[in-house]
């Protein structure tokens, strides 16, 4: 008898995950802007207060697994929520619906969801506080562990997050950048700009 293979966690991967390919992926049941789903996240759950101004605790949407279906539940065009590209569009106590009040966060249960994207890119929100987080940082550097890097700044795990062309890592929750060789956080250029998502 064949056994049946075992699906990984996307959060214990060690390179991209592989499109069409099915992955045990951290979700929130949750309202998303008055519509209840099961979203895909990138945790750990944190704030952002101190950077981007943001005080309340949130997860950021995992992108790619961003499905059809999730398209079609909460539109695109409204939040400009793509597969594959990570947003500063927050799951957060504050439901920014109809009616904004505090919504509690449910435990983060792994579902089975197929990947749609095998890259995440960050999308700024606004170029002066990722400039701010980055400079904060200097020369931070990632923590590797037995499922891959974890970033400084709120632990997300990077193992999932391929290196650029230039060797680069992005941490797609808020825009920091690492050297994939020397594993150290790299410093804003004097020059840099958001470019297109």
């Amino acid at each position: 008898m064949a056994r049946k293979k075992k699906i990984q966690k996307v959060d214990e991967l060690m390179g991209p995950p592989v499109v069409g390919r099915f992955y045990l992926v951290p979700t929130i049941e949750y309202p998303l802007s008055g519509k209840v789903g099961h979203w895909p996240v990138l945790g750990p759950k944190h704030t952002d207060a101190e950077h981007f101004g943001f005080p309340w605790e949130h997860y950021h949407i995992d992108t790619r697994f961003w499905s059809g279906a999730m398209q079609r539940k909460f539109g695109a065009r409204k939040t400009g929520i793509r597969p594959g590209v990570a947003t500063n569009y927050p799951l957060c106590t504050i439901d920014f619906g109809a009616v904004s009040r505090a919504v509690p966060h449910p435990p983060v249960e792994y579902r089975r969801l197929r990947c749609v994207s095998a890259t995440i890119l960050y999308q700024f929100a606004g170029l002066e506080p990722v400039l701010s987080l980055r400079r904060h940082m200097g020369e931070a550097a990632m923590v590797d562990t037995d499922h891959g890097p974890i970033c400084p700044h709120r632990g997300f795990r990077l193992g999932s997050v391929p290196a650029d062309a230039d060797g680069i890592i992005t941490c797609p929750l808020h825009g920091l950048r690492f050297c994939a060789k020397s594993r150290k956080a790299v410093p804003p250029a004097a020059t840099e700009v958001p470019h297109a998502a």
